[in-house]
């Protein structure tokens, strides 16, 4: 199962194909002989400060995913300093499975101190 923090962004529909599950293969096969995968994903919204309550239910995802958003990931918002606390602390601090896409991966960047890079900082 798969934790999604939406970030504020539209909600949208989630599909995870998993070729590495070789044992999965010969078993669930649909008409056409493809693999079929049964994925599960939990949206929680840490704009409105919605994430898992304990330690065991942030256990219980196999990984997390940080999507997009119409914020800055470097805004000083009440909402992405408290992403950015449970980056360091349940995501980087455990170990555990994230992707971050667009503003997930730059506020990932930010939680552990990295800093904006413009055009005019490569130009440098």
């Amino acid at each position: 199962m798969f934790l999604d923090l939406i970030c504020g962004a539209l909600e949208r529909e989630a599909e995870r194909a998993d070729a590495a599950v070789d044992r999965d293969r010969d078993r669930d096969r649909d008409e056409e002989g493809s693999a079929a995968i049964e994925v599960s994903v939990s949206i929680y919204r840490a704009k409105a400060g919605d994430y898992p309550s304990s330690r065991a239910e942030w256990d219980s995802y196999d990984g997390v995913l940080l999507p997009g958003s119409l914020s800055e990931a470097y805004g000083d918002d009440e909402w992405i300093a408290k992403l950015k606390d449970v980056v360091r602390t349940e995501l980087h601090g455990t170990g555990r499975t994230t992707m971050g896409v667009c503003f997930g991966h730059q506020v990932y960047a930010h939680a552990l101190g990295e800093t904006e890079a413009t055009e005019k900082d490569e130009g440098e």
